[in-house]
Protein backbone atom coordinates (compact mmCIF):
# COMPACT_ATOMS: atom_id res chain seq x y z
CA UNK A 1 0.00 0.00 0.00
CA UNK A 2 1.50 3.33 -1.04
CA UNK A 3 1.90 6.10 1.48
CA UNK A 4 -1.04 8.39 0.81
CA UNK A 5 -0.75 12.16 0.73
CA UNK A 6 -2.83 13.92 3.37
CA UNK A 7 -3.27 17.50 4.42
CA UNK A 8 -0.80 18.29 7.20
CA UNK A 9 -1.30 20.18 10.47
CA UNK A 10 -5.07 19.81 10.33
CA UNK A 11 -5.33 20.12 14.12
CA UNK A 12 -2.40 22.06 15.62
CA UNK A 13 -4.16 22.57 18.97
CA UNK A 14 -3.10 20.93 22.26
CA UNK A 15 -3.77 17.20 22.46
CA UNK A 16 -4.29 14.46 25.02
CA UNK A 17 -3.12 10.95 24.10
CA UNK A 18 -4.33 7.86 25.95
CA UNK A 19 -3.29 4.90 23.78
CA UNK A 20 0.37 4.79 22.82
CA UNK A 21 2.93 2.04 23.38
CA UNK A 22 6.38 3.16 24.51
CA UNK A 23 8.03 0.11 22.94
CA UNK A 24 6.29 0.90 19.64
CA UNK A 25 7.53 4.49 19.54
CA UNK A 26 11.30 4.20 19.51
CA UNK A 27 13.15 6.31 16.98
CA UNK A 28 14.59 4.36 14.07
CA UNK A 29 17.74 6.45 14.43
CA UNK A 30 18.12 5.48 18.10
CA UNK A 31 17.76 1.76 17.40
CA UNK A 32 20.27 1.99 14.56
CA UNK A 33 22.70 3.79 16.86
CA UNK A 34 22.24 1.21 19.64
CA UNK A 35 22.90 -1.64 17.25
CA UNK A 36 26.20 -0.06 16.26
CA UNK A 37 27.13 0.77 19.85
CA UNK A 38 26.46 -2.80 21.00
CA UNK A 39 28.22 -4.21 17.93
CA UNK A 40 25.13 -6.23 17.10
CA UNK A 41 24.23 -5.40 13.50
CA UNK A 42 20.59 -5.71 12.49
CA UNK A 43 20.26 -8.31 9.78
CA UNK A 44 19.50 -6.77 6.39
CA UNK A 45 19.83 -3.22 7.73
CA UNK A 46 23.21 -1.90 6.62
CA UNK A 47 21.79 1.63 6.43
CA UNK A 48 19.20 3.58 8.39
CA UNK A 49 16.90 3.56 5.37
CA UNK A 50 16.94 -0.25 5.45
CA UNK A 51 15.87 -0.24 9.10
CA UNK A 52 13.00 2.14 8.39
CA UNK A 53 11.84 -0.11 5.58
CA UNK A 54 11.90 -3.08 7.95
CA UNK A 55 10.04 -1.36 10.79
CA UNK A 56 7.34 0.59 8.93
CA UNK A 57 4.38 -1.50 7.84
CA UNK A 58 3.12 -0.65 4.38
CA UNK A 59 0.94 -3.64 3.55
CA UNK A 60 -1.73 -4.64 6.10
CA UNK A 61 -1.65 -8.34 6.96
CA UNK A 62 -2.45 -9.06 10.60
CA UNK A 63 -1.54 -7.96 14.10
CA UNK A 64 1.38 -10.40 14.39
CA UNK A 65 2.98 -8.97 11.25
CA UNK A 66 2.39 -5.44 12.53
CA UNK A 67 4.15 -6.20 15.81
CA UNK A 68 7.36 -7.62 14.33
CA UNK A 69 9.16 -4.33 14.99
CA UNK A 70 8.34 -4.66 18.70
CA UNK A 71 10.48 -7.78 18.93
CA UNK A 72 13.28 -6.11 17.02
CA UNK A 73 13.33 -3.19 19.45
CA UNK A 74 13.31 -5.41 22.53
CA UNK A 75 16.56 -7.06 21.39
CA UNK A 76 18.35 -3.73 21.87
CA UNK A 77 16.40 -1.92 24.60
CA UNK A 78 15.52 -4.73 27.01
CA UNK A 79 17.69 -4.83 30.10
CA UNK A 80 19.61 -1.69 29.10
CA UNK A 81 18.64 0.83 31.78
CA UNK A 82 20.33 3.76 30.05
CA UNK A 83 18.61 2.99 26.75
CA UNK A 84 15.23 2.60 28.47
CA UNK A 85 15.55 6.02 30.10
CA UNK A 86 16.50 7.50 26.74
CA UNK A 87 13.53 5.81 25.06
CA UNK A 88 11.14 7.48 27.52
CA UNK A 89 12.85 10.86 27.21
CA UNK A 90 12.75 10.85 23.42
CA UNK A 91 9.10 9.81 23.55
CA UNK A 92 8.34 13.07 25.36
CA UNK A 93 10.29 15.12 22.83
CA UNK A 94 8.49 13.47 19.92
CA UNK A 95 5.12 13.99 21.62
CA UNK A 96 5.91 17.68 21.95
CA UNK A 97 6.18 17.95 18.16
CA UNK A 98 2.49 16.95 17.93
CA UNK A 99 1.57 19.42 20.71
CA UNK A 100 0.64 16.71 23.20
CA UNK A 101 0.24 18.24 26.64
CA UNK A 102 -0.73 15.06 28.50
CA UNK A 103 -0.05 11.43 27.66
CA UNK A 104 -0.69 8.07 29.28
CA UNK A 105 2.00 5.86 27.79
CA UNK A 106 1.82 2.09 28.24
CA UNK A 107 4.54 -0.54 28.39
CA UNK A 108 5.31 -4.00 29.76
CA UNK A 109 7.97 -4.01 32.51
CA UNK A 110 8.36 -7.76 31.99
CA UNK A 111 9.36 -7.25 28.36
CA UNK A 112 11.65 -4.33 29.20
CA UNK A 113 13.52 -6.48 31.71
CA UNK A 114 14.59 -8.98 29.09
CA UNK A 115 13.73 -12.24 27.43
CA UNK A 116 12.80 -14.08 30.61
CA UNK A 117 9.77 -13.47 32.78
CA UNK A 118 9.14 -14.35 36.40
CA UNK A 119 11.31 -17.47 36.38
CA UNK A 120 14.38 -15.37 35.52
CA UNK A 121 13.80 -11.93 37.05
CA UNK A 122 12.38 -11.00 40.42
CA UNK A 123 10.26 -8.00 41.36
CA UNK A 124 13.33 -5.79 41.71
CA UNK A 125 14.07 -6.12 38.01
CA UNK A 126 10.58 -4.89 37.18
CA UNK A 127 10.97 -1.99 39.58
CA UNK A 128 14.35 -1.06 38.07
CA UNK A 129 13.14 -0.83 34.47
CA UNK A 130 9.95 0.98 35.49
CA UNK A 131 11.99 3.46 37.50
CA UNK A 132 14.07 4.21 34.40
CA UNK A 133 10.99 4.82 32.27
CA UNK A 134 9.60 7.19 34.89
CA UNK A 135 12.97 8.94 35.17
CA UNK A 136 13.02 9.53 31.41
CA UNK A 137 9.42 10.75 31.37
CA UNK A 138 10.08 13.19 34.18
CA UNK A 139 13.20 14.52 32.47
CA UNK A 140 11.15 14.89 29.29
CA UNK A 141 8.41 16.74 31.13
CA UNK A 142 10.96 19.20 32.53
CA UNK A 143 12.55 19.83 29.14
CA UNK A 144 9.52 19.72 26.83
CA UNK A 145 6.49 20.43 29.01
CA UNK A 146 4.74 17.16 28.12
CA UNK A 147 3.20 15.60 31.19
CA UNK A 148 3.28 11.78 31.06
CA UNK A 149 1.87 9.08 33.29
CA UNK A 150 2.36 5.33 32.93
CA UNK A 151 -0.01 2.44 32.24
CA UNK A 152 1.46 -1.03 32.77
CA UNK A 153 0.55 -3.72 30.24
CA UNK A 154 -0.11 -7.31 31.23
CA UNK A 155 -0.48 -10.40 29.04
CA UNK A 156 -3.66 -12.44 29.03
CA UNK A 157 -1.73 -15.66 28.29
CA UNK A 158 0.38 -15.15 31.45
CA UNK A 159 -2.28 -14.17 34.00
CA UNK A 160 -0.08 -14.76 37.04
CA UNK A 161 2.21 -11.92 35.94
CA UNK A 162 -0.53 -9.36 36.45
CA UNK A 163 -0.03 -9.63 40.19
CA UNK A 164 3.57 -8.43 39.65
CA UNK A 165 2.29 -5.37 37.82
CA UNK A 166 -0.04 -4.45 40.65
CA UNK A 167 2.93 -4.57 43.05
CA UNK A 168 4.89 -2.32 40.70
CA UNK A 169 1.94 0.08 40.49
CA UNK A 170 1.85 0.35 44.26
CA UNK A 171 5.53 1.28 44.34
CA UNK A 172 5.01 4.20 41.96
CA UNK A 173 1.60 5.59 42.88
CA UNK A 174 2.45 9.12 41.79
CA UNK A 175 3.53 8.03 38.32
CA UNK A 176 1.53 4.93 37.35
CA UNK A 177 -2.17 5.50 36.81
CA UNK A 178 -3.53 2.24 35.43
CA UNK A 179 -3.16 -1.23 33.92
CA UNK A 180 -3.80 -2.66 30.47
CA UNK A 181 -4.25 -6.17 29.09
CA UNK A 182 -3.12 -7.41 25.67
CA UNK A 183 -3.80 -10.79 24.06
CA UNK A 184 -1.99 -13.03 21.60
CA UNK A 185 -5.09 -14.27 19.82
CA UNK A 186 -7.84 -12.06 18.46
CA UNK A 187 -10.52 -14.43 19.74
CA UNK A 188 -9.05 -14.28 23.22
CA UNK A 189 -9.15 -10.53 23.77
CA UNK A 190 -10.43 -9.81 27.28
CA UNK A 191 -10.76 -13.54 28.05
CA UNK A 192 -13.05 -14.47 30.95
CA UNK A 193 -10.18 -15.88 33.03
CA UNK A 194 -11.09 -15.76 36.75
CA UNK A 195 -7.57 -14.85 37.90
CA UNK A 196 -7.34 -11.94 35.46
CA UNK A 197 -10.81 -10.68 36.38
CA UNK A 198 -9.96 -10.94 40.09
CA UNK A 199 -6.68 -9.04 39.67
CA UNK A 200 -8.43 -6.33 37.66
CA UNK A 201 -10.84 -5.99 40.54
CA UNK A 202 -7.92 -5.66 42.95
CA UNK A 203 -6.31 -2.95 40.80
CA UNK A 204 -9.56 -0.97 40.81
CA UNK A 205 -9.93 -1.36 44.60
CA UNK A 206 -6.43 0.07 44.95
CA UNK A 207 -7.46 3.11 42.92
CA UNK A 208 -5.85 2.36 39.55
CA UNK A 209 -7.58 2.87 36.22
CA UNK A 210 -8.22 -0.07 33.90
CA UNK A 211 -8.25 -0.45 30.14
CA UNK A 212 -8.18 -3.52 27.87
CA UNK A 213 -7.36 -4.14 24.23
CA UNK A 214 -10.62 -5.45 22.78
CA UNK A 215 -12.44 -5.38 19.46
CA UNK A 216 -9.32 -4.49 17.51
CA UNK A 217 -9.71 -7.51 15.29
CA UNK A 218 -11.94 -9.68 17.44
CA UNK A 219 -15.70 -9.31 17.54
CA UNK A 220 -17.86 -7.09 19.72
CA UNK A 221 -18.26 -9.77 22.40
CA UNK A 222 -14.67 -9.07 23.49
CA UNK A 223 -15.73 -5.50 24.22
CA UNK A 224 -18.75 -6.78 26.10
CA UNK A 225 -16.48 -8.95 28.27
CA UNK A 226 -14.11 -6.03 28.90
CA UNK A 227 -16.94 -3.78 30.05
CA UNK A 228 -19.29 -6.22 31.80
CA UNK A 229 -16.94 -8.87 33.24
CA UNK A 230 -13.80 -6.80 33.86
CA UNK A 231 -15.69 -3.57 34.51
CA UNK A 232 -13.05 -1.62 32.61
CA UNK A 233 -13.44 2.11 32.14
CA UNK A 234 -11.84 2.26 28.69
CA UNK A 235 -11.39 -0.03 25.69
CA UNK A 236 -8.33 -0.05 23.45
CA UNK A 237 -9.43 0.23 19.79
CA UNK A 238 -12.93 -1.33 19.92
CA UNK A 239 -13.68 -0.83 16.22
CA UNK A 240 -15.83 -3.93 15.79
CA UNK A 241 -18.35 -2.84 18.40
CA UNK A 242 -20.35 -1.29 15.55
CA UNK A 243 -21.10 -4.80 14.24
CA UNK A 244 -23.45 -5.55 17.15
CA UNK A 245 -26.23 -2.98 17.51
CA UNK A 246 -27.18 -4.03 21.05
CA UNK A 247 -23.63 -3.91 22.43
CA UNK A 248 -22.85 -0.70 20.56
CA UNK A 249 -25.95 1.10 21.80
CA UNK A 250 -25.18 0.05 25.37
CA UNK A 251 -21.62 1.41 25.01
CA UNK A 252 -23.05 4.67 23.70
CA UNK A 253 -25.47 4.94 26.63
CA UNK A 254 -22.79 4.07 29.18
CA UNK A 255 -20.25 6.40 27.55
CA UNK A 256 -17.61 3.69 27.31
CA UNK A 257 -14.42 5.38 26.11
CA UNK A 258 -12.80 3.97 22.95
CA UNK A 259 -9.08 4.66 22.52
CA UNK A 260 -8.92 4.80 18.71
CA UNK A 261 -5.82 4.74 16.52
CA UNK A 262 -6.60 5.62 12.89
CA UNK A 263 -3.45 4.51 11.08
CA UNK A 264 -2.85 1.31 13.04
CA UNK A 265 -6.50 0.32 12.52
CA UNK A 266 -5.65 -0.10 8.84
CA UNK A 267 -2.09 -1.37 9.14
CA UNK A 268 -2.95 -4.16 11.60
CA UNK A 269 -5.65 -5.33 9.22
CA UNK A 270 -8.29 -4.64 11.87
CA UNK A 271 -10.25 -2.41 9.47
CA UNK A 272 -10.12 -2.84 5.66
CA UNK A 273 -8.64 0.14 3.86
CA UNK A 274 -11.52 0.31 1.38
CA UNK A 275 -14.29 0.41 4.00
CA UNK A 276 -17.09 2.86 3.19
CA UNK A 277 -17.44 4.27 6.70
CA UNK A 278 -14.60 3.75 9.14
CA UNK A 279 -15.80 2.89 12.68
CA UNK A 280 -14.06 6.03 13.95
CA UNK A 281 -16.13 8.12 11.54
CA UNK A 282 -19.21 6.24 12.78
CA UNK A 283 -18.23 7.04 16.36
CA UNK A 284 -18.01 10.73 15.48
CA UNK A 285 -21.39 10.72 13.75
CA UNK A 286 -23.02 8.96 16.71
CA UNK A 287 -21.45 11.14 19.40
CA UNK A 288 -19.55 8.22 20.91
CA UNK A 289 -16.97 8.76 23.63
CA UNK A 290 -13.66 8.24 21.81
CA UNK A 291 -10.19 9.71 21.38
CA UNK A 292 -7.57 9.80 18.62
CA UNK A 293 -4.21 8.20 19.35
CA UNK A 294 -1.06 7.11 17.52
CA UNK A 295 -0.55 3.61 18.99
CA UNK A 296 2.89 2.81 17.50
CA UNK A 297 4.65 5.56 15.54
CA UNK A 298 7.72 3.41 14.82
CA UNK A 299 5.57 0.94 12.93
CA UNK A 300 2.95 3.16 11.29
CA UNK A 301 5.53 5.69 10.19
CA UNK A 302 3.18 8.51 11.20
CA UNK A 303 3.17 10.84 14.19
CA UNK A 304 -0.02 11.63 16.09
CA UNK A 305 -0.54 14.55 13.71
CA UNK A 306 -0.71 11.99 10.91
CA UNK A 307 -3.54 10.20 12.67
CA UNK A 308 -5.45 13.48 12.92
CA UNK A 309 -4.83 14.04 9.21
CA UNK A 310 -6.27 10.63 8.39
CA UNK A 311 -9.33 11.27 10.58
CA UNK A 312 -9.76 14.65 8.88
CA UNK A 313 -9.74 12.93 5.48
CA UNK A 314 -12.82 10.97 6.64
CA UNK A 315 -14.61 14.24 7.34
CA UNK A 316 -13.98 14.80 11.05
CA UNK A 317 -14.38 18.51 11.75
CA UNK A 318 -12.32 20.82 13.94
CA UNK A 319 -15.07 20.75 16.57
CA UNK A 320 -15.16 16.96 16.55
CA UNK A 321 -11.39 16.78 16.92
CA UNK A 322 -11.54 19.22 19.82
CA UNK A 323 -14.20 17.03 21.38
CA UNK A 324 -12.04 13.92 21.07
CA UNK A 325 -9.41 15.63 23.20
CA UNK A 326 -11.95 16.74 25.78
CA UNK A 327 -13.19 13.14 25.79
CA UNK A 328 -9.63 11.96 26.40
CA UNK A 329 -9.11 14.41 29.23
CA UNK A 330 -12.34 13.32 30.91
CA UNK A 331 -11.37 9.64 30.50
CA UNK A 332 -7.81 10.14 31.75
CA UNK A 333 -6.77 8.16 34.83
CA UNK A 334 -6.09 11.31 36.83
CA UNK A 335 -7.45 12.53 40.17
CA UNK A 336 -10.55 14.65 39.61
CA UNK A 337 -8.83 17.93 40.54
CA UNK A 338 -6.03 17.33 38.01
CA UNK A 339 -8.52 16.17 35.41
CA UNK A 340 -10.53 19.37 35.75
CA UNK A 341 -7.35 21.43 35.36
CA UNK A 342 -6.48 19.53 32.16
CA UNK A 343 -9.97 20.07 30.73
CA UNK A 344 -9.79 23.78 31.60
CA UNK A 345 -6.41 24.06 29.87
CA UNK A 346 -7.82 22.53 26.69
CA UNK A 347 -10.99 24.62 26.70
CA UNK A 348 -9.09 27.88 27.15
CA UNK A 349 -6.77 27.00 24.27
CA UNK A 350 -9.64 25.98 22.00
CA UNK A 351 -11.53 29.22 22.66
CA UNK A 352 -8.59 31.12 21.25
CA UNK A 353 -8.33 29.01 18.08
Amino acid sequence: MDRISLKEDVFPGPKVELHVHLNGCFRHETLFELAKKKNRPISGCAALADLKMRCIVREPKNLSHFLDAYELGYHYFAGDLEAIERLAYEFCEDSKHSNVIYSEVRYSPHRLVGVGFREKYDLQGLLDVTSQVIKGLKRGERDFGVRCKSILSGHSWLPELLSDLIKVCQNFRDDIVGIDLVSQEYSAEAPAVPLLVSLYGEAKRLGFGTTIHAGEASGPTAIQRAVEIYGTQRVGHGYHVVKDKTIYEKCLRDQVHFECCPWSSFLTGAVPFDIDTHPIKQFAMDGANFSINSDDTTITGYTLDGDYSLAHSWGLTQEQMKQTNLNAAKAAFLPEVEKKELIKQLMEAYKQS
